[in-house]
């Protein structure tokens, strides 16, 4: 499952979920994007996005969240250094919190280390709030599709016809 973005108890902040779903930061970032941002300009300042309280089937978002880039989001992960019940290595958590700060895209605050005492005691994990810079995102979005797009390779058609192939056609009149 892909990372969605789910509500919490205040539109002003969202969590980030499912990151660990991703192999790379750069993929969980895409996600994100495709997730928030998608093919649209930000949201005007008075909440130019709609607000769900429920999950929206296109966007695979849940809860009570609104669409677009917020101001504030809350991810966590599993820091030990072992793979995790999913299958995946952990640490991915900081790896995206190290992508966000190498690649500028806002302030990112990490917690600290602590056991999951609940539920997983063996798990090392640590919360991050990460205030996105809404310039360095679109522009990093932006670049990021380019760049996709510029790498796709070119279509080629599934059939390709051979002069042998194509017989003339004859008139009506059998000429």
């Amino acid at each position: 499952m892909s990372l969605f973005i789910q509500g919490m108890s205040s539109c002003l902040v969202q969590e980030i979920v499912s990151l660990g779903s991703h192999k790379t930061p750069l993929e969980a970032m895409a996600q994100f994007c495709k997730q928030t941002i998608k093919n649209k300009k930000d949201c005007a300042p008075n909440g130019g996005y709609n607000a769900y309280n429920w999950s929206d089937e296109g966007s695979g978002n849940k809860g009570g969240y609104t669409e677009g880039l917020n101001e504030h989001y809350v991810f966590h992960g599993v820091e030990n250094d072992k793979e995790n019940y999913r299958g995946t290595k952990n640490g991915y958590a900081s790896r995206f919190a190290a992508f966000i700060t190498e690649n500028n895209l806002g302030n990112v605050h990490g917690g600290d280390l602590a056991a999951n005492h609940r539920y997983h005691t063996d798990h090392i994990c640590q919360v991050f709030v990460w205030n996105p810079d809404r310039v360095a995102v679109f522009k990093w979005w932006a670049d990021y599709n380019k760049a996709a797009k510029e790498a796709a390779p070119a279509a080629k058609p599934s059939i390709t016809l051979t002069e042998a192939a194509v017989a003339p056609k004859a008139n009506k009149k059998g000429k």
